[in-house]
């Protein structure tokens, strides 16, 4: 039972992910997904594999070509927030430094 809800809550995160990103024009020249394995709650028994599916999950996106895969194991809820909010904004800026692309050097980089 703590098994199949273990994994349950891995895809129910990389779904969420998914979703909240799946809108942006850059994520189809460029694929990423943050995959969040959690097994330490507050109000339920720890969870014996979240780490585990996370990490299977992960390799899952790599085999399957994404561009970056990151994983985030028992983080808590500023950090989840925080992993999100970086995700987005470096989405943004290579989204602008695509529209913006034809005016940038050669040799610029995005951060």
């Amino acid at each position: 039972m703590i098994k199949r809800l273990s994994r349950l809550a891995a895809m129910i995160g990389v779904a969420i992910v998914t979703m909240v990103f799946a809108h942006g024009t850059a994520l189809a020249d460029r694929r990423v997904a943050l995959v969040v394995g959690n097994s330490a709650y507050q109000s339920v028994p720890k969870l014996p594999n979240p780490s585990g599916d996370a990490n299977a999950v992960a390799r899952m996106f790599r085999d399957a070509g994404f561009d970056a895969v990151e994983v985030l194991i028992n983080v808590g809820n500023l950090e989840f927030k925080r992993a999100i909010r970086e995700l987005r904004e470096r989405r943004e800026r290579e989204h602008e430094f695509d529209r913006n692309q034809k005016k940038a050097p050669a040799d610029t980089v995005v951060p």
